[in-house]
C-alpha cells in the first residue's frame, strides 16, 4: 500500500512517498511556496493516504486545499486528530511539536529503546522519549544556519563545501572565517557538549537520534551518536499511519 507523508515545518514541507511501508522517495517544497511549487502533485495519484504533521496551520489549510483540488478522493489524515499509544501529557496541553511527536514515536514503536532525538532544522530540538513510550521533555534551541542568516556573510559560506578540522581558530581574520569557525564551534562543541549532558543526566542507556535537515551536513563532525536518522519524522507519520488507522 502506498502512503505519503507530509512534515510541514517553518520553512520547508518534507514530503515522504512510501511504498509498503518503504521510504522511496523525499521532497522538499518551500512552506511559503506550497500553493505555487506543486512539485508534490507527482505523488498524489499514486497515494490513497495523506498523513500530515505541521508546525504551520496556515500552511497545512493550504495543503489540504491543494490536495483536495487535485483529488477529492484522497484520504487526509491530521496527526492532531489522530489518537496514538504515545504519552507526552507531562508536557504542558497541546504544546509539543507534532514533528517531535512523530519522531519520537518512531523511536519508541520501531526501534523500542530509550531514546533522545537530536533533530537539526530550523530550530534545533532535543526530545526524550523512554521505551515504555513515555516523552520526558526536551530543549529547544536557535537552528544552527537559521541563527548565522543574520550575518551578511553566511549566503556565501553556505553555497560553499564545509571542511572542518578539529582545531577551532578563535583568531579569524575575515568575517567570512569568523562565521565559518563560529559554525564550527557550535557543532563540534556546543551540541557535542550537549549530548554528552544529556546522556549523563538521562541515562547512559539512552540512544541518540540524529535527524532533520542539517542532519547530512553536520552528521560527520558531530560526537556521541548512535543512529543516523535523516527522516525519522516522515518514518513516524508512515508507521502511524500503519498501526492507527491501517491495523
Amino acid at each position: 500500500m502506498n502512503s505519503l507523508a507530509c512534515d510541514i515545518g517553518n520553512s520547508f514541507v518534507k514530503f515522504g512517498f512510501f511504498k509498503d511501508n518503504h521510504l522511496i522517495m523525499v521532497m522538499n517544497v518551500k512552506t511559503k511556496d506550497l500553493s505555487k511549487d506543486k512539485r508534490y502533485f507527482f505523488f498524489l495519484d499514486k497515494v490513497k493516504d495523506v498523513i500530515i504533521a505541521s508546525v504551520v496551520p496556515k500552511a497545512k489549510k493550504i495543503l489540504i486545499r491543494e490536495i483536495k483540488n487535485f483529488n477529492k478522493k484522497i484520504n487526509i489524515y491530521s496527526l492532531s486528530d489522530l489518537e496514538i499509544d504515545f504519552d507526552y501529557s507531562l508536557y504542558e496541553k497541546n504544546k509539543l511539536g507534532e514533528d517531535r511527536i512523530s519522531s519520537c514515536y518512531y523511536v519508541y514503536k520501531f526501534y523500542k529503546k530509550n531514546g533522545i532525538v537530536c533533530d537539526l532544522g530550523s530550530a534545533t530540538t532535543f526530545s526524550c522519549v523512554k521505551k515504555e513510550g513515555i516523552f520526558i521533555g526536551g530543549l529547544i534551541l536557535p537552528g544552527i544556519l537559521t541563527s548565522y542568516f543574520y550575518l551578511a556573510q553566511i549566503k556565501k559560506i553556505v553555497k560553499d563545501n564545509f571542511i572542518f578540522d578539529k582545531e577551532i581558530e578563535v583568531k579569524a581574520l575575515s568575517p567570512k572565517t569568523a562565521v565559518l569557525e563560529g559554525i564550527k564551534f557550535f557543532v563540534l562543541e556546543g551540541l557535542s557538549f550537549l549530548i554528552k549532558k544529556y546522556k549523563n543526566k538521562v541515562g547512559k542507556d539512552f540512544k541518540v537520534f540524529l535527524t532533520g535537515g542539517l542532519s547530512f551536513l553536520f552528521y560527520p563532525y558531530l560526537k556521541g551518536i548512535d543512529y543516523f536518522e535523516p527522516y525519522l519524522g516522515l518514518k513516524g507519520l508512515n508507521l502511524i499511519l500503519k498501526e492507527v488507522l491501517w491495523g
